[in-house]
């Protein structure tokens, strides 16, 4: 005999399992990464499975090193204020680091213990798009 609450724990279950969820995200990934005289310039990939267009999109990744010292540092999609390169539906983009914007890392890549990312802005339109972003760097 079925209790009243199975149906809609039944149409919940059914509901979170959906893809359709994980498709409406703007999935950020890490790239690559090389050094740069002496310091680490990591790079992210984006891939907008959104059916908005990201106008800017900002990552914040704090880098640990082995020496135990930790920096952060700013990876766009482009520079704040100046030509922005859009990130359309079904396309992908690439997040780095302005070096005329941000203080150096100081550290090779081969020395990153640890990576923790948080994203600071998106821009999807005149919208916050922050809550449909998915950050997964590892690590």
């Amino acid at each position: 005999m079925r209790t009243r609450h199975a149906v809609p724990t039944i149409v919940a279950a059914w509901l979170l399992s959906c893809p359709v969820q994980a498709q409406a995200m703007v999935e950020v990934t890490r790239g690559g990464e090389t050094t740069v005289f002496g310091s680490c310039m990591p790079t992210l990939a984006v891939t907008n499975r959104s059916d908005r267009v990201v106008d800017f999109l900002q990552v914040d990744l704090a880098v640990r090193f082995r020496d135990g010292h930790e920096s952060i540092v700013e990876l766009k999609s482009a520079y704040r204020y100046g030509v922005l390169r859009p990130i359309a539906p079904g396309a992908s983009g690439v997040l780095k680091i302005n070096a005329d914007e941000s203080v150096p890392l100081g550290g090779a890549c081969g020395d990153v213990v640890g990576l923790r990312a948080t994203v600071s802005v998106c821009e999807s339109g005149a919208q916050d798009c922050r809550d449909t972003v998915r950050v997964d760097i590892g690590r």
